[in-house]
């Protein structure tokens, strides 16, 4: 392969897997889903050969068959590649098929990668303008996909919650790596939880702030293993959690939380009123903010506990 075959197929897969980091698997999954790409690009290889000539790629560096080829041949040529490449994606193996690929004679060259039926693969010089322009897009998709939000997001919340919550106790923790305000100093305790059916116990630290309307911060560690079927699904286990135990759950949704997975919700209390709350996981420790009332929450009430949870930052 040429450089500007090769650079197109990279930036393919590039940019299909950023596409299926936003389904937010677990590491083991997005690692499985890494080894497995180029067979699960193969399928959309094929369909863009069929309707385009060309992938998203390869149309940026105007690499393009001369004709459509049928479905059969699409699938079958996408496949082929979809062999040829999977080697380079599994070390060690990947360094001795990259110095045999390279050292291979030319004709076989021709006849593994360049080899399209009854059609031949051209190659138009792409306006500069158009090229760098869709790259820069390309880029700048992927940066933001893997990158945490930008900083000018971050600086705007976080100026927005401190001043609307300008009179409040900005609290520090650094062993467990938070600040958070509060709308008066919290006590501070600390306790543990055994969840039998797990076979542990886990060590739980609770800020608690108690008046009309409670405002609590409890932070824990979970043990590895619960991480490994994604953030997702340990966000919706422990919400089952809190339905089963606090109450009923009226609304409930996976978010971002700067670029953590959470999930905030919105409970009818067994003993009566309401609370609003979200589940932050970071890694392995999950934080648990939440705003309590004897009574329903009012629509101001609501608004101070989203500031609340909003000014909640890792440090």
């Amino acid at each position: 392969m040429n450089k500007s075959r090769f650079l197109a197929r990279a930036l393919d897969y590039t940019l299909f897997f950023s596409l299926l980091t936003l389904f937010e698997f677990g590491m083991i999954t997005n690692i499985l889903l890494f080894l497995g790409l180029p067979f699960l690009f193969a399928p959309v290889e094929g369909f863009c050969y069929l309707a385009f000539k060309t992938t998203p790629g390869k149309w940026i560096f105007g690499i393009h068959l001369s004709k459509r080829l049928s479905l059969f041949h699409s699938f079958k040529l996408s496949f082929k590649k979809a062999l040829l490449v999977a080697p380079l994606f599994f070390p060690p193996l990947n360094i001795f098929f990259a110095i045999f690929y390279l050292r291979e004679k030319a004709e076989h060259t021709q006849k593994r990668w360049s080899e399209y039926k009854a059609a031949k693969l051209t190659h138009k010089k792409r306006n500069s303008f158009v090229k760098y322009a869709f790259l820069s897009v390309a880029c700048f998709a992927v940066i933001a996909n893997f990158s945490p939000v930008s900083f000018t997001s971050k600086l705007s919340n976080l100026t927005k919650t401190e001043l609307a919550l300008d009179s409040w106790v900005k609290v520090k923790d650094d062993d467990l790596n938070f600040s958070v305000f509060f709308p008066k100093k919290p006590k501070v305790s600390e306790s543990q939880l055994e969840v039998k059916e797990h076979d542990t116990v886990l060590d739980i630290t609770e800020y608690h702030h108690q008046a009309d309307v409670n405002y609590s911060l409890t932070s824990t560690q979970v043990p590895r293993a619960w991480t490994l079927l994604g953030s997702n699904y340990l966000l919706k286990t422990l919400g089952k959690q809190i339905d089963k135990h606090q109450g009923k759950i009226i609304d409930s949704k996976l978010i971002k939380h700067n670029s953590h997975s959470a999930m905030s919700y919105h409970l009818q209390n067994h003993g009566g009123g309401q609370t609003k709350g979200v589940l932050i996981l970071v890694k392995k420790t999950v934080y648990k903010l939440e705003v309590t009332s004897k009574n329903d929450l009012s629509e101001e009430e609501l608004k101070t506990s989203q500031n609340f949870i909003a000014s909640f930052r890792r440090l």
